[in-house]
C-alpha cells in the first residue's frame, strides 16, 4: 500500500505481492505472475517456530522434506532476482539468521524486506550493516514501540533509510487502525526528513517507484 498525492490530495494505491509461502520451489510461477504483482512474499516456518508462531511447519503443505523445503526457500530468492522484483520475507532471525544470511549472500542485490525487525533488533542490525538492499518494517511492533519508544527511535536513527512503515492491518477489513502506526512514528519525535522517509520515502525506494 503506497500513499500518493494527486490533484485532489492524498489517495492510496494498493500494490499486491504474490504470496508463495507454500511453493515447492519447482512449480512454474509464470501463470500467477501475469496478474500484475509488484513483488514476491514468503514466510519461513519450521518446527522451531511453533512456540512463537503457533503454526505447523509450512513444508507440510506441499509435502516437502526439510531439505527440500530449504531448497524451495532458496528458489524464492532466486525467483525474485530473476523477475527483478522486491521480496518480502518473514523470518525469525533469532532462529534462522544463518540461513537468511546464506540466501542474501546468494542474491545480494535483491531488495528484501524482513518485517517486524526480524524479531530481533540486534540480528536485524547485523543484516542491515552487511546487505545494503535489505530493509525492515515496523508491522506488528506498535505495542513494543509504545513501551520502549527510545529504543525504537534509536534504531531508526541508526538506520534512517532502511525502516519502512508497516502495520499488518488487513486492507480487506479496515484500514483505519493502520493510522495508529503513522501516529506511532510521529510520536517518536524523529527529525522531519527521517520521519518522512519512514512514512513513505523508504518504501517508494524499496518498491522501485
Amino acid at each position: 500500500m503506497e500513499p500518493r498525492t494527486g490533484g485532489n490530495g492524498h489517495t492510496l494505491e494498493l500494490l499486491s505481492f504474490l504470496d508463495v509461502r507454500a511453493w515447492d520451489g519447482r512449480v512454474d510461477l509464470a501463470p500467477w505472475w501475469g496478474a500484475g504483482h509488484t513483488g514476491l512474499k514468503g514466510i519461513l516456518i519450521e518446527e522451531a517456530d511453533d512456540a512463537k508462531m503457533a503454526m505447523p511447519p509450512l513444508r507440510h503443505v506441499p509435502g516437502l522434506s526439510p531439505a527440500a523445503y530449504r531448497d524451495a526457500q532458496r528458489a524464492l530468492f532466486a525467483a525474485a532476482a530473476g523477475y527483478g522484483v522486491p521480496l518480502v520475507y518473514h523470518a525469525d532471525l533469532g532462529l534462522h539468521g544463518d540461513f537468511v544470511t546464506e540466501c542474501l549472500q546468494a542474491h545480494p542485490d535483491v531488495p528484501v524486506d524482513i518485517p517486524h525487525f526480524g524479531f530481533s533488533r540486534r540480528a536485524m542490525a547485523r543484516l542491515l550493516d552487511r546487505f545494503p538492499a535489505v530493509v525492515t518494517d515496523i508491522s506488528s511492533l506498535g505495542p513494543h514501540m509504545a513501551t520502549a519508544p527510545a529504543s525504537y527511535r534509536a534504531f531508526i536513527l541508526d538506520y534512517p533509510d532502511r525502516v519502512l512503515l508497516g502495520s499488518d492491518v488487513l486492507a480487506s477489513h479496515d484500514l483505519r487502525p493502520a493510522l495508529e502506526y503513522v501516529e506511532a512514528v510521529r510520536g517518536l519525535d524523529l527529525p522531519g526528513e527521517i520521519e518522512a522517509a519512514v512514512l513513505g520515502g523508504n518504501a517508494r525506494r524499496f518498491l522501485g517507484r
